[in-house]
């Protein structure tokens, strides 16, 4: 019988050179970093007014994936 995929997983996060690998594409961030240079996302097409954040009785701002900022009731 071969080695279960976990057993792979478990030498690979002990290996140093693996780690290296991992670092240079971008562990953590879920992308490969080396392709970043290629297609940049484009700018968002509305950027947020919070300059009379203070003033308004409701307000909503969307931040990033599942992330919204909501003002309420001041």
């Amino acid at each position: 019988m071969g080695k279960t995929w976990r057993q792979y997983t478990d030498w690979a996060k002990r290996s140093p050179a693996m780690l290296r690998l991992a670092d240079a594409l971008g562990r953590g961030r879920g992308r490969f970093r080396l392709f970043d240079g290629i297609n940049p996302p484009a700018p968002p097409p509305i950027v947020p007014d919070l300059s009379n954040w203070e003033r308004r009785e409701l307000s909503a701002v969307w931040i990033g994936h599942a992330t919204v900022l909501l003002r309420l009731g001041g």
